[in-house]
């Protein structure tokens, strides 16, 4: 699995969303982001600066960075502790 497809996947879980509602958000089709996730696909150059926007982090840190590391993640953790 590609770091961009666990990140994604970590993150959609963690907003508590499904791959349909994922899929909504970025106006794409629900298989497409099973491709991301599966580490077939990539998106384009939109989808992944809105995928960005949608988890709060940056496009270099979706595809090359920890998903732990997203401002999204973080506060999540904070807010639980």
């Amino acid at each position: 699995m590609s770091r961009f497809a666990a990140n994604i996947r970590l993150l959609r879980i963690y907003k508590g969303w499904s791959q349909t509602e994922l899929a909504a958000k970025v106006e794409v089709d629900k298989s497409l982001v099973a491709h991301w996730e599966a580490g077939r696909r990539k998106p384009t150059i939109d989808g992944a600066l809105l995928l960005g926007k949608i988890f709060d982090t940056t496009v270099e840190n979706l595809f090359e960075g920890n998903a732990k590391e997203s401002t999204f993640f973080l506060a999540t953790q904070a807010q639980n502790n």
